[in-house]
């Protein structure tokens, strides 16, 4: 949150009218308050700061003077009055009411407004925000009422930024918890690349991360057929990895993510604990920044230039616990809110260093080009879409991002983008339960039920059907990962859901969904059919990785499966091989070169 630091400025109405006005501006001012006479400054200004305090009987009381205000002037006094540095910040009252009042100083000409004669324009040149003198507010706090207060406004339905688009919405709570532990099982089977030096996931470990998305990825795959197009690309597939690294859970071995002990051992724990642990290590984490998924917007190779991220994410994770459970929020509104309570971040120091397309014409550091909804706000989308959301903390609703915001369009270099962010698309969020419990509003958190299965048939002849028209969206993600499709439905089949469970997925999802459909009445066939598949996905499992060390003398091999500093490190096998747990190989390596047996990473010939 920023706070405005307190500045040197007249304590006095007396003082401040004689500093902050020319004598013009001055002498239309006291006629607006009613004094005549005076031609001096100095006298003037004693002469109005007399009349706005009550302090003769030729005076308009205070409370007279303060009622010909409009009632947006008059708010704009009791919220600087509020202020504990009684200053008035123009863009916190822009958000919270709409519009700011107006009034006469010595750098503009327009009519002079009675305000002028509450709050001064400030110091030029150190800070030009408009203040009250202390002598005025201690007149005002008498009879000038709290300022209203600020609401964030809740939707019962969610709808779209731009109408003619079509609205997805995406529950989110219970896919966070399904989709960890398939992308842990997936980063133990060693399915998961990323790059060691930016730890980001490579498009191969993206695409097997979507394949065991409860319902896929946010939006579907598409490819580029030029090298300027622009695509949304993996959202949910991207965050995982990432969020694994910063919660401590995977790291980057070789090419590839490996769990650490905490990894496994998260594996065997409640998936809500899991995911508080993750989105707190992610707030506070400083190793990637959700600004650079904003591709258009270039200039952020050096990072110094741009702000902390954690102190960005806290700012947000704040307002989402402004957010009551079960209440659609605009992504506008929530932007709006913030900047209404003063809970407001930066993404750069400095936005000239920010552009699109062409560092000198496209800077972001131009008029119109670097406000709150164009920065800001859609830094706000990228971590609410890609992170709170793949951690169910919030239920989304968004369309596509091409043509979702229109606020861009006016800045250089943009004609030929498509969207501004993939996130643009971004509508609505909602608190859910989940969500609650991450961000501490609840002490607890039951796991939703999920919805029956009220829609499918399963057939003796191992088909499956619509009972209606067709099947819901969460049936078709379902069925379509364990079944083969028969047309227009399904048929189990024991090659698509062994497929299916080697990706990450569990049988028991499947039978939970048939015992749900069956309403335990599950035919003989497909009872057998479960039974035999859950069999064969337990008979075999992945305990970890080992390396293969090859011995050119089989007598070394016995020395080191029996010598006391390595037997314990690794397993003959055959004569000449021994293996070492993956979690060994670093003491392995340290024992044989005390034994004066370097480790080549080679083969011998």
């Amino acid at each position: 949150m920023y706070h405005r630091a307190a500045f040197d400025r007249p304590a006095t109405l007396c003082a401040a009218l004689e500093q902050c006005y020319d004598g013009d501006t001055l002498r239309r001012l006291a006629a607006a308050v009613g004094v005549a006479g005076p031609t001096r400054k100095a006298d003037m200004a004693a002469a109005v700061a007399t009349a706005v305090l009550g302090r003769d009987s030729a005076s308009c009381r205070t409370e007279d003077l303060f009622a010909r205000l409009t009632d947006l002037e008059r708010a704009a006094v009791a919220e600087t009055l509020c202020d504990r540095n009684r200053t008035f910040d123009a863009a916190r009252f822009q958000a919270k009411y709409g519009s700011v009042p107006t009034w006469s100083s010595r750098w503009t000409r327009e009519r002079v407004t009675l305000i002028g004669a509450f709050l001064m324009p400030g110091n030029p040149g150190r800070d030009a925000a408009p203040f009250m003198p202390d002598d005025v507010a201690a007149c005002l706090r008498a009879f000038v009422p709290a300022p209203r207060a600020e609401v964030l406004g809740c939707l019962d339905e969610p709808i779209p930024s731009n109408a003619k688009l079509e609205l997805t919405v995406v529950d989110t709570e219970q896919a966070a918890a399904q989709e960890l532990f398939a992308v842990l099982r997936l980063v133990d089977m060693g399915r998961v690349q990323a790059s060691a030096q930016t730890r980001r996931p490579s498009a191969k470990g993206m695409e097997a991360i979507r394949e065991v998305l409860v319902g896929g990825d946010f939006y579907p795959s598409e490819e580029k057929v030029h090298a300027w197009d622009q695509v949304v690309g993996p959202i949910r597939a991207f965050a995982w990895p990432l969020i694994l690294q910063a919660a401590g859970l995977a790291s980057v071995s070789g090419s590839k993510l490996s769990l650490t002990p905490a990894g496994r051992r998260a594996m065997t724990r409640p998936a809500t604990e899991t995911l508080r642990h993750a989105w707190n290590k992610w707030v506070g984490t400083s190793t990637f920044d959700e600004f650079s998924r904003i591709d258009a917007i270039k200039g952020q190779s050096d990072r110094k230039r741009l702000t902390a991220v954690a102190d960005r994410r806290q700012a947000i994770a704040a307002a989402l616990a402004q957010c009551p459970p079960a209440k659609w929020v605009a992504i506008g509104e929530l932007s709006r809110h913030m900047r209404a309570t003063g809970n407001t971040f930066q993404v750069a120091h400095d936005p000239w260093t920010l552009y699109i397309a062409e560092r000198q014409y496209g800077s972001l550091g131009y008029d119109g080009s670097h406000g709150w909804p164009i920065v800001q706000e859609r830094y706000m989308a990228a971590l609410l879409l890609e992170y709170a959301a793949t951690l169910g903390l919030v239920d989304v609703a968004y369309t596509e991002p091409d043509g979702a915001r229109g606020d861009f369009r006016s800045m250089w270099g943009t004609d030929e983008l498509r969207f501004l962010s993939r996130y643009d698309g971004l509508s609505c969020v909602r608190m859910n339960a989940l969500g609650a419990f991450i961000l501490g509003l609840a002490e607890s958190h039951d796991a939703p039920v999920a919805s029956r299965a009220v829609g499918v048939t399963v057939l003796p002849t191992l088909g499956i059907v619509a009972a209606g028209d067709a099947f819901s969206p969460a049936e078709e993600a379902l069925l379509s990962t364990f079944c083969a499709r028969r047309g227009d439905g399904f048929a189990f089949d024991r090659a698509t859901a062994l497929a299916a469970i080697d990706k990450g997925h569990e049988a028991r999802e499947l039978s939970r969904f048939v015992e749900d459909a069956c309403d335990g009445d599950v035919p003989d066939a497909v009872r057998a059919f479960l039974d035999d598949l859950e069999r064969r996905a337990t008979m075999l499992a992945v305990t970890g990785h080992a390396l293969l060390v090859a011995c050119a003398d089989p007598a070394v091999a016995t020395r080191l499966a029996r010598d006391g500093k390595t037997k314990h490190l690794c397993t003959l096998a055959g004569s000449s091989t021994v293996v070492v747990p993956a979690e060994s190989e670093a003491d392995f390596r340290r024992a044989v070169r005390a034994l004066g047996y370097p480790l080549l990473s080679r083969r011998m010939p």
